[in-house]
C-alpha cells in the first residue's frame, strides 16, 4: 500500500457489468464525485490531466477467477483472460502511479471500512464515512472456490507473479490472507461433514441392497432347483410313454386271449356234458387272467397318476398335435 497522496480530482474507470460491481459503482460515484468516467485505466490518464487522481477499484484476483469459472468459462481461459487484462492494468499503472490508485473491489463490496479509511486518505480526505456493505443480487464466491482459484493462480509461475505484483500495488484489507484460510478450513470442514452424512447414508443403502441381493440369489437357487426337476421329469416323457405304450399292448394281448380262452371252454362246455373239475379249472384259468387285466391295469394307472406324467401333459398334448 502506497502512502502517496494525489490531488483531490478524481476519475474512476468502468468496473465491469457483474452486479455488485455495478453497485460499487454507482456508491464510489456518489463519493468521489469523478471527472471523468472510463472504460480502461489506460484512457483514464489519458482523457485527464496531470491533477486528477484515477481510482482503479480491482476485484480480487481469486474471486475474480472463480466468478469466471462459476459463468461457465474453463479454469484455463479464465485464467489467461485474467492475466491478459492484469498485465494490461499493471502496464499503465507503471506509466503513471502517482495519479493511480488500485483498491480491492471485494473489499468495498464487503464495506471494510479499513479500505475505505486507506482510500480516503490517499484521496485526500474526499470521501467522507464508509458506506454499508452494497448490496449483492447474486450470492458471493464460495469460500471453497475461492482457495481452488488462488491455488490455480499461484501454480502458475506467470499468473502468480502478476498476482503479487497487484496485491502490492493495491490498496487492501490486513489479514486478507489468514481470512481466506480460515474461510477455506470452514468450507472444508462443512464439506467433509456433508461428506461423512452422505458416506454413512450409502453404507446403509449398500447392506440393504445386499441383503436384497442374498434373497433374490435364494430366489434363483431355488427356481434353479425347480428347472432342474422338471427338465429331469422332461428327460423321463419318452421313457414314460414307451412304458405305457407297452403296458397297454399287455393289457390289449392279455384280454384277447382271455376272450379267446372263454370262446373255447364256452364251446367245449356246449360239445359235452358238464364236467364240475373242468368247469372249475375254466373258471380259476379265467380269474387269472382278469387278476393279470387288473394288475396291467394297475401298473398303467401308476404309470398316469405319476408327478412326471402330470407335469408333461401338456408336451405330450402339443407333440400329438405336431404329429
Amino acid at each position: 500500500m502506497t502512502d502517496t497522496q494525489t490531488p483531490a480530482q478524481t476519475a474512476l474507470t468502468c468496473l465491469g457489468d457483474a452486479p455488485a460491481l455495478v453497485a460499487l459503482d454507482a456508491v464510489l460515484a456518489e463519493a468521489l464525485q469523478p471527472v471523468a468516467r472510463t472504460g480502461t485505466l489506460a484512457e483514464a490518464l489519458a482523457q485527464t490531466g496531470v491533477g486528477t487522481a484515477v481510482v482503479v477499484p480491482v476485484p480480487d484476483p481469486a474471486a475474480d477467477l472463480a466468478r469466471a469459472v462459476a459463468a461457465g468459462a474453463s479454469a484455463a481461459d479464465a485464467l489467461a483472460d485474467w492475466a491478459a487484462r492484469t498485465e494490461t492494468l499493471i502496464a499503465a499503472n507503471a506509466r503513471d502511479r502517482a495519479r493511480c490508485v488500485l483498491v480491492d473491489a471485494d473489499a468495498l463490496i464487503a464495506g471494510d471500512a479499513a479500505v475505505w479509511q486507506a482510500l480516503d486518505a490517499r484521496l485526500g480526505g474526499a470521501l467522507g464515512p464508509a458506506p454499508r456493505p452494497v448490496a449483492q443480487d447474486t450470492a458471493p464466491v464460495a469460500a471453497l472456490d475461492r482457495v481452488m482459484a488462488h491455488l490455480r493462480i499461484m501454480a502458475d509461475p506467470a499468473a502468480a507473479t502478476l498476482a503479487g505484483t497487484l496485491e502490492a500495488l493495491s490498496i487492501r484489507a490486513p489479514g486478507q490472507a489468514a481470512a481466506l484460510v480460515a474461510d477455506a478450513e470452514a468450507a472444508l470442514t462443512g464439506h467433509i461433514e456433508n461428506a461423512e452424512t452422505r458416506i454413512a447414508s450409502l453404507e446403509t443403502e449398500a447392506e440393504a441392497l445386499r441383503a436384497h441381493i442374498a434373497l433374490t440369489v435364494q430366489a434363483a437357487d431355488a427356481e434353479s432347483r425347480k428347472i432342474a426337476d422338471l427338465r429331469g421329469s422332461l428327460a423321463a416323457v419318452p421313457r414314460l410313454e414307451a412304458e405305457a405304450d407297452a403296458l397297454r399292448g399287455r393289457a390289449r394281448l392279455a384280454e384277447a386271449n382271455a376272450e379267446a380262452r372263454a370262446a373255447v371252454l364256452g364251446a367245449a362246455l356246449m360239445a359235452r356234458a358238464p364236467d364240475p373239475e373242468a368247469a372249475a379249472a375254466a373258471q380259476a384259468e379265467a380269474d387269472a387272467l382278469r387278476a393279470q387285466i387288473a394288475t396291467l391295469e394297475a401298473e398303467l394307472s401308476e404309470v398316469y397318476g405319476s408327478t412326471s406324467w402330470r407335469v408333461t401333459g401338456g408336451l405330450r398334448s402339443v407333440g400329438r398335435r405336431l404329429k
